[in-house]
């Protein structure tokens, strides 16, 4: 569902993060009445109004660095900024995945006044500590927003906080593995927790940073093998090795700049096709100008 688009950006809200209003709507209401209800579902939507101004300090941030913001989409367990491109630099990455949580700093340094001078006197919701007040618990939701995506596990926040601090000595491939590797043992953490608690959400939220850390570093790796980039974990060795890439057909831009050669052809009916690109580990000797016959 497309809630809108601003600043050139269309944000989209999934369909589940209703079944969540829903949810909170009927059980609280039921428990409390409907006021406590009214009061946790807008409790809820400001929550998710300030993850919507996190993921635009993702986008403000990659603007600034002339890297566009495809959307924003709201999910459950968050929000996620679909970025056209990678940063090209580890600082860049860095910058970025910190602009997030230092918009939920900023939102909860605005709402401290405002709790002082009681300018926002509405009840809390239910949830935590009602007698907190709307603010006070906003401006908890905010730290706790901030600092929990600050934790290393890739590829939330503080994981490519880890993986760009990283990618400055080691290179993006290998400071990927690492990052990866971390976020893996935070989404058995995750699980762990979310199965002793029963928070079904969090169970949730340990498969995600599995799946989408493990998806980044195969791309990472495809990445990395077909670029022959320097710094990445498969660099030139001892013995002259480095990774090569082949195409077929000839004139296939998938990764540009390469020697493109025909390696292999397709046992099928139809000769011309063939799997678009092949990796391999060839001597260096092989990396030799294209011959008039290939592109």
């Amino acid at each position: 569902m497309k809630l809108g688009k601003w600043g050139g950006i269309n944000v989209y809200i999934h369909w589940t993060f209703w079944v969540l209003i829903g949810f909170y709507l009927v059980t609280v209401s039921l428990q409390s009445g409907p006021l406590a209800g009214a009061v946790v579902s807008a409790f809820v939507l400001s929550v998710f109004a300030c993850v919507a101004l996190h993921e635009f300090g993702h986008a403000g941030a990659a603007a600034y660095f002339g890297i566009r913001t495809l959307d924003i989409t709201l999910l459950p367990i968050g929000g996620m900024a679909r970025l056209e491109h990678l940063p090209e630099k580890p600082y860049q990455e860095l910058v970025i995945a910190l602009a997030g949580p230092a918009v939920n700093f900023a939102i909860a340094g605005l709402l401290v006044p405002l709790l002082l001078l009681g300018t926002m006197p509405l009840p809390g919701p239910p949830l935590v500590d009602g007698e907190l007040g709307f603010a006070g618990q906003l401006l908890a939701a905010n730290l706790i927003l901030a600092i929990f995506n600050l934790l290393p596990a890739f590829p939330m926040d503080g994981g490519r906080v880890l993986r760009s601090l990283l990618a400055m000595r080691l290179g993006h491939l290998r400071a990927t593995e690492i990052a990866a590797r971390v976020g893996r043992w935070m989404a058995f953490l995750f699980g762990i927790l979310g199965i002793y608690y029963g928070s079904f959400m969090t169970v949730l939220l340990a498969v995600f940073v599995f799946v989408a850390g493990t998806a980044e570093l195969i791309a990472a790796r495809v990445r990395a093998m077909g670029q022959g980039l320097e710094g990445s974990a498969y660099p030139q060795s001892a013995s002259g090795q480095t990774w090569q890439t082949s195409a077929w057909p000839p004139g296939s831009n998938v990764f540009p700049g390469q020697v493109w050669e025909r390696t292999s052809r397709a046992e099928s009916v139809d000769d011309e096709v063939i799997d678009a690109v092949e990796v391999r580990e060839l001597p260096r000797h092989h990396l030799e100008p294209p011959r008039s016959d290939h592109s």
